[in-house]
């Protein structure tokens, strides 16, 4: 569901940067059931305000938005609130990957406080268009697959190439120097390597295997010769056990 409401932003001195007309919603899987709500708010044309005309993000230059996230920490939200916005925060700029800013606000519903909540980016078509300027006028394959990679999410585009990626490599093994071709060739290589260095570093529990919407996000533009890129995404279940063999654990099958 989503709900109208009248959203006024202040900044640290106090005073209002910016008040919008938008549509709230809950977002969040496990984290629903928790009393604090992680929440989605979306500018459309139905809204009189049809963007979020403010540099939201202190890490950006973007100062336009069309939506935004405010998250209540989710797994972390009873204890460190950031663990997963540091995530986020220790590889932006840092590293060639997709990565959500951060801006730590203070929310009030309706007079009533609702505790500290971290603003979001939210992965969209919107959000690879502020990043990549040059494909601003492109169209996006974003897919997030369910049921341990057997089924997809589509939120934008299509999936086939991703489909025939996937099947070329169930079909073909052992890996060899062509197989590698053919991956360089569909997949940006380095990417990949960096997402899953933070992946292991970090060790998410719900990662890279569960049976919801798994916490990846597989994206490319629709353009020729685009590559299959990942974007870091709700690393929650991170930060708990420093001995933990992540690298073994991701060579299980189904694991």
């Amino acid at each position: 569901w989503e709900r109208p409401v009248s959203l006024h932003y202040l900044d640290i001195t106090g005073q209002k940067a910016f008040s919008i007309e938008a549509g709230i919603s809950i977002f969040g899987n496990c984290t629903r059931n928790f009393a604090m709500k992680s929440l989605q708010v979306s500018t459309k044309n139905r809204y009189l305000s049809p963007d979020i005309q403010y540099q939201v993000f202190p890490s950006l230059e973007a100062e336009e938005y069309r939506r935004m996230r405010l998250r209540s920490g989710g797994n972390h939200w009873k204890t460190s609130i950031i663990g997963e916005a540091m995530t986020h925060q220790l590889v932006e700029g840092q590293v060639d990957v997709e990565t959500q800013s951060l801006s730590s606000v203070v929310v009030y519903l309706n007079d009533a406080y609702w505790g500290i909540h971290n603003i979001r980016h939210n992965y969209s078509e919107h959000y690879f268009r502020y990043k990549f300027p040059e494909l601003d006028t492109a169209d996006f394959d974003l897919v997030r697959p369910r049921n341990q990679h057997s089924q997809y999410e589509v939120v934008l585009g299509t999936q086939d190439s991703l489909d025939a990626l996937f099947t070329y490599f169930e079909n073909n093994g052992p890996f060899t120097a062509t197989d590698y071709a053919y991956a360089q060739q569909r997949i940006d290589i380095n990417e990949w390597i960096n997402y899953y260095i933070i992946q292991t570093w970090v060790y998410p529990t719900d990662w890279p295997n569960t049976f919801s919407p798994t916490n990846m996000i597989y994206w490319r533009p629709r353009i020729p010769n685009s590559k299959w890129r990942l974007a870091v995404l709700d690393t929650d279940g991170g930060w708990s056990n420093a001995n933990h063999n992540t690298i073994a654990y991701m060579l299980v099958p189904g694991g």
